[in-house]
């Protein structure tokens, strides 16, 4: 897929990784995954400044983590807004 497939990663800036975490992993994407459910079960751009950035995301790893999440069938990208598809979302 292409990379503008993900708006929502590519557009997410700020904060460093936080140090005492390790880029990409399935807690990573669990606790990702844990906020956007939180969130109403879908983020935009927008949101994820607001959600992700102040967890320690950072761009490259948020586009990893949902182009994983897209791959495996637990989220859809409709209108720039990445859209869970897990079970407390349904």
């Amino acid at each position: 897929m292409r990379r503008g497939a993900f708006p929502l990663c590519m557009l997410v800036t700020g904060a460093a990784a936080d140090p005492g975490h390790e880029f990409g992993t399935p807690n990573r994407l669990d606790l990702m995954v844990k906020i956007i459910t939180e969130a109403g079960c879908k983020m935009s751009a927008a949101d994820a400044v607001t959600k992700l950035i102040p967890k320690g995301f950072v761009p490259d790893e948020t586009y990893i983590l949902s182009r994983t999440l897209v791959a495996h069938g637990m989220a859809r990208v409709e209108n720039q807004t990445l859209i869970l598809q897990t079970e407390g979302c349904l």
